[in-house]
């Protein structure tokens, strides 16, 4: 790998309570094939700490001098200052009194905002932050140690906790039944959100056949998800909020987000495998399918059990079964369902330096020892307090290196020459 020196910091503000918390550990995963979208697991002190500004690859960076006299070679007119000063120059966060700590209850709807940053020195200087403003879903205080751990989530948790209470069904979203973002909206509306603009929607006339007329009615203690996500993933769309608590009603054959991934060898990739396992459906992992069974079962309004099937794919094969709790919307979930396990059989399990900017739906380009070059998307990432992210992708292909995908930005088909092989095509 190649020499990579690196400061990174990160802080947890709680606005509501106005305190900052020092961060000692920490891990923080986007996801776009789980709900909530994001989740951040924090270890915080109680004590006098730096706010984790660490060193990262130093063993790398060591490897590659052979004094310390080389490695501070790489500060020289650096805003840092020699390699003493920058060592040293660490934030302090004062000590949390446990009163205050025992403040951060998740039972107040606190918001934590997450503060991600990476100063890169060498082998170039260039800075990234990232921040996140998560919902407070969980803490937890270890009395041995005096820490404290907090899980924060993205506001699709509110609707995962929210239930309805009662004893009235609640038929309001038969209002919008033309549009399933009228429908989104108006179970976020009690929570002051709304969709982002966006073209995806769906029909869910209540008189069309084969769909139950109670297929809009939420009922007394189903929780606001249950109630929304067999209608998502029957329109076979995704509902999911980002870290800056946007909502998003999109088609995932379609989404994609600005930007790409590059890992390599000798780069930035630290560790990397490849894996094909066509047992992965059997244990619940959303994996490779070759058909797919959806299977819903509800009491109707006569009290009547019913059972109803939606299915896409072969007759057999390597397949997966959703049970959903609810009226049948209509069919569409269990092609929407195969269509995201195509290009599954693959995947790489891939960790490397820590880059702030990426994000699930960007394209992914992995050159790792062994294996053919491939390109995707990525599906998830990790970022963990040792300078290291675990990247997720699907969608993956072999990829030949000189496919137009992979060419530098500036290449524009349109203008290469007529009868000119592309290939052969200079950026002016």
């Amino acid at each position: 790998m190649a020499l990579t020196v690196a400061r990174e910091t990160i802080t947890a503000r709680v606005p509501a309570l106005g305190l900052d918390l020092a961060v000692i550990d920490h891990s923080i995963k986007l996801d776009d094939a789980r709900t909530p979208y994001v989740e951040a697991r924090l270890t915080c002190s109680r004590g006098t700490d730096y706010s984790v500004a660490r060193f990262r690859d130093f063993d790398a960076a060591m490897s590659e001098v052979e004094t310390f006299a080389d490695f501070d070679a790489l500060f020289t007119g650096d805003t840092f200052g020699d390699f003493d000063d920058w060592a040293s120059d660490l934030p302090r966060l004062p000590a949390v009194d446990i009163a205050v700590i025992d403040t951060l209850d998740p039972r107040q709807n606190l918001r934590v905002e997450v503060t991600l940053t990476r100063e890169n020195v060498a082998p170039n200087t260039t800075t990234q932050t990232r921040t996140l403003d998560l919902y407070l879903h969980a803490r937890h205080l270890d009395a041995s140690d005096g820490t404290v751990e907090l899980v924060c989530r993205s506001d699709e948790a509110v609707l995962i906790d929210d239930m309805l209470g009662g004893t009235t069904v609640d038929a309001g979203a038969e209002t919008y039944q033309a549009s399933l973002r009228g429908i989104v909206d108006y179970v976020l509306a009690p929570f002051g959100a709304a969709l982002e603009p966006g073209t995806a929607d769906a029909d869910f006339t209540l008189t069309e056949e084969g769909r139950d007329p109670d297929a809009l009615k939420r009922e007394p203690g189903e929780r606001a998800w249950d109630f929304l996500s067999p209608l998502v993933n029957a329109a076979g769309l995704r509902l999911y909020c980002d870290e800056q608590r946007r909502w998003y009603l999109v088609d995932p054959a379609m989404y994609t987000v600005p930007g790409s991934l590059r890992i390599s060898e000798g780069f930035n990739a630290t560790e990397a495998a490849d894996d094909i396992d066509l047992s992965a459906a059997d244990r619940g992992v959303p994996g490779y399918a070759e058909t797919v069974v959806v299977k819903y079962t509800w009491t109707d309004g006569d009290g009547v059990q019913q059972v109803a099937y939606d299915s896409a794919g072969a007759a057999h094969g390597i397949g997966r079964l959703v049970e959903v709790a609810r009226p049948f919307p209509g069919a569409g979930a269990a092609a929407a369902l195969l269509k995201k396990s195509e290009g599954k059989g693959r995947t790489l399990d891939l960790e490397a330096l820590n880059d702030l900017s990426a994000t699930p739906g960007q394209t992914l380009v992995a050159t790792i020892p062994n294996t053919p070059l491939q390109v995707g998307i990525v599906s998830s990432v990790e970022w963990r307090s040792d300078g290291t992210m675990r990247v997720g992708s699907r969608g993956l292909t072999d990829t030949p290196e000189t496919a137009w995908a992979l060419q530098p930005e500036g290449y524009a088909w349109e203008d290469v020459p007529t009868g000119q092989d592309w290939t052969e095509y200079e950026t002016p």
